[in-house]
């Protein structure tokens, strides 16, 4: 009798999840960057200590909420409710951090504003290709044992 693992996919790897969190970081810090560039801003110690606290607070919320589990068997749109309820933590932790240390004088607001909104986007639309590669490469036989 065959083994029963012999044929079924492997489990979810901690690489996969350490590749989610460094495509998180990437889409965090890349979308900032649009959103500076689109307002004709230079970077500054402002926006990075911003950006690398975005990027370390998602990663906590992630963390908590579950964002780098296996998502294999739920549904799309419940990863991107996820994954937008990290952005809103980390947003919502950003101008609590702002106010209370009085910083936010140095942000552009609209520059801020572009950043708080297209990160979502840009998380959702690479989440979604990433699942949709995955199950294209199980489908072809790779990642199964």
């Amino acid at each position: 009798m065959p083994d029963k693992r012999s044929s079924s996919i492997l489990p979810y790897s901690s690489g996969l999840a350490v590749l989610y969190r460094v495509a998180d970081f990437v889409v965090i810090l890349a979308s900032l960057s649009l959103a500076m560039h689109i307002r004709g801003i230079h970077t500054n110690q402002h926006y990075l200590v911003a950006a690398f606290l975005a990027c370390a607070i998602f990663a906590l919320s992630g963390g908590l909420t579950g964002l780098y589990r296996s998502w294999r068997g739920v549904s799309l749109w419940h990863e991107f409710n996820t994954a937008l309820m990290c952005w809103i933590i980390t947003v919502g932790s950003l101008l609590a951090a702002g106010f209370v240390t009085k910083q936010t004088a140095f942000f552009s607001r609209i520059a801020m504003g572009l950043w708080f909104v297209t990160t979502p986007l840009f998380l959702a639309v690479y989440r979604g290709a990433l699942r949709y590669l995955l199950r294209y490469m199980r489908k072809k036989g790779i990642g199964v044992k």
